[in-house]
């Protein structure tokens, strides 16, 4: 579901962009999700040792998700 998320993320961006809208938090944003997207896809212990920070990065996702929804509208 998040793979999804992300790629319409990147297409409102680049169609907010166009717009003229301004997007440099968007942007930001947009690069923190993928870093933190990659850093759990990529984590070895699949959340066991640390879940609730598991939780706290989802989150954080779902939160930049919702406010980069707000910003390219």
């Amino acid at each position: 579901e998040i793979k999804k998320e992300i790629s319409e993320l990147r297409e409102a961006i680049k169609l907010a962009k166009r717009k003229g809208i301004d997007i440099t938090k968007a942007e930001k944003m947009f690069n923190q999700i993928i870093f933190n997207y990659n850093f759990l896809k990529n984590d070895g212990s699949k959340g066991v040792h640390n879940h609730e920070y598991v939780i706290s990065i989802l989150e954080k996702i779902d939160n930049d998700i919702a406010e980069i929804k707000n910003i390219t509208k």
